[in-house]
């Protein structure tokens, strides 16, 4: 047992903090409004599960993340092109946010016209997308600051006196 914890406290000192803060802060923290209501549907005994409510949660979800990952990319690729191109890269964008609202009308229309599986996989696409739209947006390093927010050195013990 204890090598099993010697080898998952390795394995998670190597992940990066950009994918730490993408799985713990976007999918389940920022997730929290699909999942939390599905698990209290379920455990309430006076409720039925309703798929079409799920459908909502997730459509609301993915497009948060898909526009603020795509205007985050923008504002990225105006600072590597230095202005030039930027004709095309707002191109890029305005399609990328027409695309989004797209998904969402026809995830509401088919989820309002009772397709409800239609819908769901519209809904997991449209967040399987955000995800990689996030990723692309945010480098590795993700701008952060080396030291603690109070100074020193984070992978220091705390000394007190």
């Amino acid at each position: 047992m204890k090598n099993l914890t010697n080898k998952l406290t390795e394995w998670y000192k190597n992940i990066t903090i950009r994918t730490k803060y993408f799985f713990l802060a976007i999918v389940v923290i920022g997730s929290i409004g699909i999942w939390l209501p599905v698990i209290v549907e379920l455990l309430d005994k006076n409720k039925n599960f309703n798929l079409s409510n799920m459908v909502h949660n997730m459509i609301t979800y993915f497009i948060t993340i898909l526009v603020s990952g795509s205007i985050t990319y923008f504002f990225q690729k105006l600072k590597e092109a230095k202005i030039k191109g930027i004709a095309s890269i707002f191109m890029d964008l305005v399609a990328l946010i027409i695309f989004s609202l797209g998904l969402v009308i026809a995830g509401i229309l088919l989820n309002v016209n009772d397709c409800n599986v239609i819908a769901l996989i519209i809904g997991v696409l449209g967040i399987l997308l955000s995800y990689r739209i996030w990723w692309i947006a945010n480098p590795e390093d993700m701008n952060l600051p080396k030291e603690g927010p109070l100074g020193g050195d984070p992978h220091k013990d705390l000394q007190n006196g």
